[in-house]
């Protein structure tokens, strides 16, 4: 882990952490990657929005790593994913702690399953990367009509059903360490990952100007690049969408949109893209 998350940076994030998820009794949050907690151990509002509910699984927190130095370049890149998603499907009320995409780990890195670790590799050749979640906690929670739904799609979580003047409440929690992130982060890029990730930042920054079908904005001297997901899962409908454009040049006789779809196939991989 150390490694994985420059010193500075280790003891300046871990305090608003502490204090903000957990239950402020650590010293230092990360020594907690790879192990199980209780829900005793989370911040008052988040103990309670999940004693809230009548039943409740994988439970998960993954804490924020950095890659390169910070105080040796001044391109400093912060890619904010949405939450710390749990598969697992145990119906238990212990908290796995982990790091975003699991990239503090060997496993987590040379997995096949997903294109991040080649992602923040390449960013980090441009300069320093700072790697965190919108939403600090992940939870699947019962429903009213007995069906299994995320922690992204309460909105007592996300801050869809809060008011601004109510504070103690997971929206604001979750915003606070973001903003301190930031604070001290200093990035000069902010790179959001899928589509709940980018209406987040965008809920909390609400002031910057951008319309639905741009990527790209510059807010105060911060460059804001907003991708979806560059998971496989994500990624392998490029190959479909590729034979449609080839399909419907070859419909209406324009070469120009066959192109278009080879193009698409040729660079179905996120990993192949990176390396020009």
């Amino acid at each position: 882990m150390k490694d994985y998350l420059a010193a500075e940076i280790r003891n300046k994030i871990s305090s608003p952490i502490n204090f903000n998820l957990f239950s402020g009794n650590f010293d230092d949050v990360f020594d907690l990657i790879d192990k199980d907690l209780e829900i005793s151990n989370l911040n008052e509002v988040f103990r309670r929005i999940l004693q809230g509910k009548s039943q409740i699984r994988n439970l998960g927190v993954d804490l924020p790593l950095s890659f390169g130095d910070i105080t040796s370049t001044t391109n400093r890149t912060m890619v904010v994913a949405m939450d710390p998603k749990r598969n697992n499907k145990i119906e238990n009320l212990k908290i796995s702690v982990g790091s975003v995409f699991n990239l503090h780990s060997e496993k987590g890195r040379s997995t096949g399953k997903n294109s991040y670790w080649e992602f923040i590799s390449y960013l980090n050749q441009t300069g320093f990367v700072y790697v965190t979640d919108i939403y600090k906690l992940y939870y699947e929670y019962k429903n009213e009509d007995g069906s299994w739904c995320e922690s992204n799609k309460d909105k007592d979580f996300t801050g869809e059903k809060v008011l601004l003047e109510d504070v103690k409440n997971p929206y604001h929690q979750n915003v606070a360490i973001l903003k301190e992130e930031i604070d001290f982060i200093k990035p000069t890029r902010i790179v959001t990952l899928g589509k709940e990730a980018r209406n987040a930042v965008l809920r909390i920054f609400d002031d910057i100007q951008i319309d639905k079908e741009e990527i790209q904005c510059l807010h105060e001297g911060v460059e804001y690049i907003f991708l979806p997901h560059i998971s496989t899962t994500v990624t392998q409908s490029i190959v479909t969408i590729g034979q449609l454009y080839k399909g419907l040049g070859i419909i209406t006789k324009n070469s120009s949109i066959s192109e278009i779809g080879e193009n698409l196939i040729a660079n179905r991989n996120v990993v192949d893209i990176l390396k020009f």
